[in-house]
């Protein structure tokens, strides 16, 4: 998922016993980390001994989720890419001039902007980008 704080990554958690079971109504509880946030930090599973948490995040890289239930803790890696945005300015400069015998006219010239790329919120660790070539 892109690390905007708007995709999400949907994690569901199957809860059995020994003998394969499945357990209704148990909670689990998570925990997340990198800025991460879920949707609610404990949930009872279902008839099926399923129960699903989303997570999203703003800041790209690698989220570790911390499931737990009755003191049996398991985790899972997710990864947020980081979210590139391309801006293309223009500029568009407007002026009245008067010209002689006629009513002022409208004149419009139009310059270009710059190509420039920007990452946001972030590149992970280590990665670079060179705003002028977006590489």
């Amino acid at each position: 998922a892109q690390a905007d704080n708007s995709e999400s990554i949907t994690l569901t958690y199957k809860v059995i016993d020994k003998s394969g079971n499945t357990l209704p109504n148990q909670t689990i509880t998570i925990s997340v980390n990198n800025n991460a946030v879920s949707d609610n930090s404990s949930v009872v599973t279902d008839n099926q001994g399923e129960a699903s948490f989303v997570v999203r995040n703003s800041q790209s890289g690698t989220t570790t989720v911390s499931a737990s239930i009755n003191s049996h803790d398991i985790s899972t890696d997710i990864i947020f890419k980081p979210v590139i945005r391309t801006v293309v300015a223009n500029k568009m400069l407007s002026a009245k001039a008067p010209v002689t015998g006629y009513a002022p006219v409208d004149t419009i010239s139009t310059t270009a902007g710059v190509l420039t790329y920007s990452i946001s919120p972030s590149l992970p660790a280590g990665l670079v980008l060179d705003s002028a070539t977006g590489v």
